[in-house]
């Protein structure tokens, strides 16, 4: 049986997943779910751009994917990508350059689960900022990112409170709230069973409506 931990490295390497960190692993349970996942994702993506995609493809339709991968003697990793661009990573953090060689993003590392995110416009050089923040709490995984940079923050409550993205997970139950620009909220409920079977808000709401109609039968 492949080990969780090879079959992740071997999704990085189709880039799959970017970060082992985004997958959140906790146990190989967990990994197990996240990699079915992931592939069943990627065979529903593969479909669809079979059905959609033209016989001729512009290069610019495709996602960038990574080429090389190289580290030196200090721990620094350059990963160079299909158009042009690289992403080096450090103890410092991580900093994305464009093909021309431009810096347009930095994030921190991650300290006490906190993680600061900045894009760069390379045409007028704005900034903007995000924070991410992870953390456990009685064995409950939250996952929040909020705009702009916390570190400079004179009201970090009010900041919280804009949170764009909310996410949690227990033991199987994963709740989100994301926000889009205007401020309209998303919510989004799923449950993945000690089987590895996947119930989303869909599936929630038939099951509703079953037992609804059962106490009816009774």
């Amino acid at each position: 049986m492949v080990e969780p931990k090879e079959m992740i490295e071997y999704l990085q390497l189709l880039d799959m997943v970017d970060d082992l960190d985004e997958l959140e692993i906790v146990d190989e349970e967990d990994a197990i779910r996240e990699i079915d996942q992931s592939l069943l994702l990627l065979q529903q993506e593969d479909t669809a751009l079979a059905e959609e995609k033209p016989a001729m493809v512009d290069e610019a339709y495709e996602k960038p994917f990574r080429i090389s991968r190289t580290t030196d003697d200090t721990g620094l990793r350059t990963t160079n990508m299909s158009d042009g661009s690289k992403v080096v990573s450090g103890a410092d953090g991580e900093f994305t350059y464009n093909a021309n060689g431009a810096l347009i993003k930095e994030r921190t590392p991650r300290f006490q689960g906190l993680q600061i995110t900045k894009e760069i416009d390379p045409m007028t050089g704005a900034e903007s900022f995000t924070t991410n923040y992870r953390t456990t709490i009685d064995g409950a995984r939250i996952n929040q990112t909020y705009p702009g940079d916390i570190r400079t923050s004179t009201d970090v409550a009010e900041l919280i409170k804009n949170a764009i993205s909310t996410k949690m997970s227990f033991e199987g139950m994963n709740l989100g709230v994301d926000r889009d620009k205007s401020g309209k909220a998303t919510m989004s409920a799923s449950f993945t069973g000690p089987s590895g079977k996947r119930l989303d808000a869909e599936g929630f709401t038939n099951l509703a409506k079953q037992f609804k109609t059962m106490d009816k039968k009774d």
